[in-house]
């Protein structure tokens, strides 16, 4: 008994020296103190951005902090908030760095090299669907005072399917054919994010070991093999109208001018089901142009037939490479300066 104690004590000792050690090799290149405080306060989050040369980034707690922000807190200020997931966020180019995330443009960032004075947050999250940008929306909108809200929550509605309980259930009335299927797999998963929550070198590694599975052996997170419904497509689709009509009235509420709903482009379909979500989606997004008109107006970037099938715009199926998010600012620059919210 004595020695399993030892045994046992010696493993936590060790694996805090390890997360100390690690915590300290951020902590030089950062010169943040923050980063001891990673998993003991919850504002505090590490992002792993680049692995070549590695730069460790503290975010807060709902969007990435850019650096002209770190250096003044208090300005808070911008014409334009920018909300959705990783290919608004800017995600990874394959062929430059295929181990970790590594941000080499954003559609964002691109607008803002055409016209210098797109001055913009990004607050878009690798995996965000409509659930969470809204709570991100809800938090943000209180202390940033902007004028146009662009909104490209489109890819990730199919992350409800796995979703045991989701915030407008009591709305719809309507429970996702896979989730009861799925409740061991997502409990495993919820369990490995608790882990990354609080152990910066965990979840360094577990970056690098989901990287290399994503790359060279085809993982995917959701591999299992699923039975989708053309319900589960029509209440995903839902579900996302639902929440960009909170937002539309959250933005009215405070003031905003203009919303957008950005509908992004992709290089072609992964799976059945997704030309009846697509469809639906654009008639979802249509009538609430039409409901909240004008406030509200459709950027429609995936009918520009430059990005059909086109290899040299795509990492993947929907992320885009430096390239494609260099056309995709240009053709949401052009809209802008239309309506008169950004100048030539």
């Amino acid at each position: 008994m004595k020695v399993a104690i030892k045994i046992f004590i010696s493993l936590i000792s060790t694996f805090l020296l390890i997360e100390l050690i690690f915590r300290t090799i951020i902590f030089f290149p950062s010169k943040d103190i923050n980063v001891y405080k990673y998993g003991l306060v919850k504002s505090i989050k590490l992002s792993f951005e680049e692995v070549y040369p590695i730069r460790f980034t503290l975010k807060n707690n709902t969007g990435i902090i850019k650096e002209e922000e770190t250096k003044n807190q208090k300005e808070k200020k911008a014409k334009f908030l920018v909300f959705g997931g990783s290919t608004t966020r800017g995600w990874i180019d394959k062929c430059k760095s295929p181990v970790l995330d590594s941000i080499t443009s954003s559609w964002p960032d691109e607008l803002k090299k055409i016209n210098n004075n797109f001055d913009f947050y990004n607050f878009a999250e690798n995996g965000a669907n409509s659930d969470d940008q809204l709570k991100v929306l809800e938090k943000r909108i209180k202390t940033y005072e902007a004028e146009v809200i662009l909104w490209a929550s489109k890819f990730n509605m199919d992350n409800i399917f796995y979703w045991n309980d989701y915030p407008n259930y009591d709305l719809l009335k309507y429970s996702f054919s896979n989730t009861r299927k799925n409740y061991f797999f997502l409990m495993i998963n919820s369990i490995n994010n608790s882990i990354s929550n609080y152990m910066a070198s965990y979840k360094f590694l577990n970056l690098i070991s989901l990287r290399i599975r994503q790359n060279y052996f085809n993982y995917n997170l959701y591999s299992q093999e699923m039975n989708i419904s053309k319900e589960d497509v029509y209440y995903s689709v839902q579900n996302n109208k639902i929440n960009t009509k909170k937002a539309i009235k959250i933005a009215q509420k405070y003031n905003i001018k203009k919303f957008y709903i950005v509908s992004l482009p992709y290089r072609n379909l992964r799976f059945d089901f997704e030309p009846y979500k697509f469809d639906l989606y654009d008639k979802a997004i249509i009538e609430l142009e039409k409901e909240f008109e004008p406030f509200v107006k459709v950027i429609d970037v995936k009918n520009d037939p430059v990005y059909l099938n086109n290899e040299e715009l795509f990492c993947d199926n929907v992320h885009q490479t430096p390239k494609g998010n260099s056309l995709q600012a240009e053709h949401i620059y052009n809209r802008l300066v239309k309506d008169k919210y950004l100048n030539e």
